[in-house]
């Protein structure tokens, strides 16, 4: 998620255009709710490599910043990180659940980075059968339900 732009996001050399086209110097906030404080090695595996990808972008002036919440219900902690970010003058947000695993192969972070947009979420499948998308109708949810 990105957060509107702010003063202190600018590096204080000229803020030119660096490596594919980004501006550097972006703060972000790596937002992890997990619900024992134990994490899966798999998970562990991933985000190690997912880190190593936003190490090249620290290298072009970019900050990131971890942060562990412990899992109220689900919603209210992402509530909590989106005030964290607020309250510390975040450009992006980016969720990972510790129940995530992330492919050896990919530049998670550049990746996301790359589309460009405000908001970048994954389809999220139910955990039991049917495996369907939590994908809801407005007309049938809509209200705040």
């Amino acid at each position: 998620m990105r957060f509107g732009k702010n003063k202190k996001s600018v590096p204080e050399s000229d803020g030119k255009v660096q490596a594919e086209g980004k501006v550097s110097g972006k703060r972000v906030l790596i937002y992890t709710p997990t619900i024992t404080g134990t994490m899966d090695v798999l998970f562990v595996e991933g985000y190690i490599r997912m880190l190593n990808d936003c190490w090249e972008w620290k290298k072009k002036g970019w900050e990131f910043f971890p942060l562990y919440g412990k899992r109220m219900f689900i919603q209210n902690a992402r509530n909590l990180a989106v005030e964290h970010a607020l309250r510390n003058n975040m450009d992006y947000l980016f969720f990972i659940d510790d129940d995530m695993v992330i492919k050896s192969n990919e530049k998670l972070f550049t990746k996301l980075v790359e589309h460009d947009k405000d908001i970048i979420a994954p389809l999220f499948i139910h955990r039991r059968q049917p495996l369907a998308p939590l994908i809801f109708k407005r007309e049938m949810y809509g209200g705040g339900r």
